[in-house]
């Protein structure tokens, strides 16, 4: 099972103040009137937004994130607040602790739709052939020897935003930011799993550590991490870049993630173009979960300075 924790879904907190500013102030709740056209220029030099996608054989998912400077600009070290918000959702099987054969005749039939008992009166030990378990795996059954389980494709989807106040730290050649603040899950599994943890809504603290670090003229180094009280979910990645133009940079990423049900870590490379303020990046490599289980990965993200 593949458990994608940096799946992120465009959201919320940017857009909804983007919504929501101009419909307040012609309302004169706010004080001071912000035009909709406006909106962009009033914070000219103090606003980024980053979103994304990500994508997986058995995931998919994105995210976005918009950054304000409230009081100097993006290039100043100072207070900073970050809105974000992810969707994920992604499928995994779980294999029945009884045996197929075990049950009773309608409860077979209630879990495949038909009963395919003729398969469990054999001789014990003799195994189900190929032929019989490729019949049987479109009902949802699994052949382990001589014996048959219900494997059970569940699905989750998970949502989150945050609100994350911070501080941006910098040297000449690095920078360096702290984010702390609350944080809201919600998780559905569908149909229910009760070996798992995680489902309905959790509040908590979120943390974030982002840093970059200039190796050289050509190389530097970047790094993000996090952490969220709620579901002891943690993410951690790096980029070595070699940046030979200025509007091109590529290099090997690596990253782990997980929660207290489950833990992921992938590597691959990226490779990433900049036009004016907008950053594009394309990433994709292989992923492996705590089973082992392997799986191509493959991600898109913009990055943009207003």
């Amino acid at each position: 099972m593949f458990v994608s924790r940096v799946l992120r879904l465009p959201a919320l907190a940017g857009a909804c103040f983007a919504v929501l500013a101009p419909a307040l102030a012609a309302q004169e709740m706010l004080p001071f009137q912000l035009p909709f056209g406006d909106i962009t220029k009033a914070f000219a030099g103090h606003m980024e937004s980053a979103t994304g996608v990500d994508v997986t054989g058995s995931s998919q998912g994105a995210y976005s994130t918009v950054v304000i400077a409230p009081f100097a600009p993006l290039g100043q070290d100072g207070w900073r607040i970050k809105l974000y918000g992810s969707y994920g959702m992604w499928t995994y099987d779980r294999q029945d602790n009884v045996s197929y054969c075990m049950r009773t005749r309608e409860e077979r039939e209630a879990l495949t739709g038909t009963d395919f008992g003729h398969l469990c009166n054999r001789v014990a030990g003799t195994p189900i052939t190929a032929e019989e378990a490729a019949s049987v795996k479109p009902f949802g059954l699994r052949a382990v020897g001589d014996q048959l389980y219900k494997v059970p494709t569940h699905k989750v989807e998970r949502t989150e935003v945050a609100v994350l106040p911070g501080y941006q730290i910098s040297r000449p050649g690095a920078a360096l930011k702290t984010y702390l603040g609350p944080a809201f899950e919600a998780r559905t599994i569908t149909p229910g799993d009760s070996q798992k943890e995680l489902s309905g809504s959790t509040l908590g603290a979120k943390t974030g550590l982002e840093g970059w670090l200039a190796l050289s003229e050509a190389f530097w180094l970047g790094a993000d991490s996090g952490y969220f009280t709620g579901t002891q979910s943690y993410s951690a990645s790096m980029r070595l870049g070699y940046q030979p133009l200025t509007w091109l940079a590529l290099g090997p990423e690596v990253a782990a993630f997980g929660d207290m049900d489950d833990d992921s870590a992938r590597a691959g490379g990226f490779l990433r173009l900049t036009i004016g303020a907008t950053e594009a990046t394309l990433a994709g490599g292989i992923s492996s979960d705590y089973l082992g289980m392997t799986s191509a990965y493959g991600s898109a993200g913009l990055y943009t300075k207003f």
